[in-house]
């Protein structure tokens, strides 16, 4: 990919200087390791309570339906998305396992990992692409019916 920069008001960091979303995608695939890293990262992102209501349902292009069903959630608008050799999902739990209480900050939480995990892709040359073009409804069954499958945490 092409390195790209942001002219920013203020000095902030190369990576986000850098940090721009493609709409083209390599057929490269990462690796496991790869992966393990990026979700490794968004784990680490604080979190209310250190709660990290977050998971992300992942399918890998080699996963042959599993993507394609992932992908069939995308708007038409964001087809060129179904080349990607990876797409996620990131959910959050609105409520606190602890107390069962409505966690109001889960959205916030479950955004401050994703920018983790872009940030840690850029530092190993992995552009993530965030979006929310995307059928809620689809989504919501595939997530439901994979839940317990895959994800990283």
């Amino acid at each position: 990919m092409p390195i790209k920069s942001a002219s920013p008001d203020h000095e902030i960091l190369e990576l986000i200087k850098e940090r721009w979303s493609p709409r083209a995608f390599s057929s490269r695939r990462p690796d496991i390791e790869t992966l393990n890293r990026l979700f490794e990262a968004a784990r680490w992102a604080a979190s209310s309570d250190n709660e990290q209501p977050w998971r992300y349902l992942v399918a890998r292009a080699e996963d042959g339906d599993r993507h394609e069903t992932l992908a069939s959630c995308l708007f038409p608008g964001n087809a060129w998305a179904r080349k990607a050799p990876v797409l996620a999902m990131s959910v959050a739990a609105r409520n606190f396992a602890k107390t069962g209480k409505l966690n109001r900050v889960a959205l916030h939480d479950v955004g401050a990992a994703s920018a983790l995990l872009t940030l840690q892709g850029m530092s190993m040359g992995v552009f993530v692409h965030q979006m929310a073009g995307f059928d809620t409804e689809k989504a919501g069954r595939f997530a439901r019916f994979h839940r317990n499958t895959t994800r990283w945490r």
